[in-house]
């Protein structure tokens, strides 16, 4: 499970080291390609092994293949799916797309989200952060209704 955040410098290659937590996450589930796309609402990077994309995919795959929300969905998410591999040192190479959505310069924020992780410029993910905690602070109550995995709900 990807957790916590980690903030890394980008070398003017545009490369940046992946927190060694995450590759080793990665390599448990014999992973080797990170798959990224432009989050579709916010300025960030989703990343992840190849199982949330499966995921993803079979959910878009729910669709009438001949649908609008079947091209909606396949045209925005998974025909922009990049494959990252890191080097011998932990880095990938952020491809360009990839950095103009999420307006990357010379640093990012790695942000642990369970499945997946995502990739942030540092001032974003802190205004994100602020307004996650605002919205979690005024909706406290929503989390004590949520029964947990072989839970009762009582």
């Amino acid at each position: 499970m990807f957790v916590s955040n980690f903030t890394n410098r980008i070398d003017k290659k545009w490369r940046v080291s992946v927190p060694a937590r995450y590759r080793a996450i990665l390599s448990e589930a014999q992973d080797s390609v990170i798959y990224a796309y432009p989050h579709p609402t916010s300025p960030s990077i989703v990343c992840s092994g190849i199982g949330p994309i499966r995921e993803l995919q079979a959910s878009i795959g729910k669709f009438n293949p001949l649908s609008q929300d079947f091209d909606d969905f396949a045209d925005a998410l998974l025909s922009q799916i990049e494959e990252m591999s890191w080097d011998n040192e932990g880095r990938v190479v952020l491809p360009e797309n990839l950095r103009i959505h999420a307006g990357l310069s010379d640093s990012c924020v790695f942000a642990g989200r369970g499945d997946t992780f995502h990739i942030w410029e540092p001032a974003a993910f802190q205004r994100r952060l602020e307004e996650a905690r605002r919205n979690a602070q005024s909706r406290r109550d929503q989390l004590s209704r949520i029964t947990p995995p072989g839970g009762s709900g009582a």
